[in-house]
């Protein structure tokens, strides 16, 4: 349950350029994007991409064992 928070938090916050205000969407451009956000961009999509792969890795596994 916590891989998929991080991934909704990650998905939520940031994928995508749009940041939430007021309860709406709005889309970020790269030119006003701070040097900070676009590291924290991609520190949240790396993490969004190893939770992915683990989840991934786990179905697999489950497979395995229901297929023996």
């Amino acid at each position: 349950m916590v891989a998929l928070d991080v991934m909704h938090n990650a998905l939520y916050h940031c994928c995508g350029n749009f940041l939430m205000a007021n309860g709406k969407q709005l889309k970020i451009t790269e030119k006003l994007k701070s040097d900070a956000d676009k590291i924290r961009e991609d520190e949240l999509l790396t993490e969004l991409v190893s939770v992915v792969h683990e989840r991934s890795q786990l179905v697999d596994k489950m497979d395995d064992e229901r297929i023996r």
